[in-house]
C-alpha cells in the first residue's frame, strides 16, 4: 500500500506526497551505498516518491525536486513514518 504524507515547503506551499511501499524498495539501494546512511536516505526517497510527479507541479521537472524545498525535519519525519508504515525499522 502506498504511503501518503502532507507537508509544507519552506515557502508555506502545501504539498501532498505519495510514496511506493517502503518494503518494495530494491536491495541495491543499501548495497550501492554501504556505510553511507545519508546517501541511502536520499536514494530511498528518490526511488519511492510517486507524487508529485513534477516539481513545481506545473513544470516538467522531476517530482523528487520537491525534497529540495522541504525543511529537513519534515523530510526526516516523513521518512521515519514511511519506514514504520511498512513494518520496518
Amino acid at each position: 500500500m502506498n504511503f501518503e504524507y502532507d507537508a509544507v515547503t519552506e515557502d508555506e506551499i502545501k504539498v501532498h506526497l505519495v510514496f511506493k511501499p517502503y518494503g518494495d524498495a530494491p536491495g541495491r539501494i543499501s548495497r550501492h551505498n554501504v556505510g553511507n546512511m545519508e546517501a541511502q536516505l536520499w536514494a530511498y526517497l528518490e526511488w519511492g516518491l510517486i507524487e508529485p510527479a513534477h516539481w513545481p507541479e506545473d513544470s516538467d521537472r522531476p517530482g523528487f525536486l520537491v525534497l529540495d524545498v522541504l525543511p529537513q525535519r519534515v523530510i526526516t519525519t516523513c521518512y521515519n513514518e514511511w519506514v514504520e508504515s511498512s513494518g520496518g525499522s
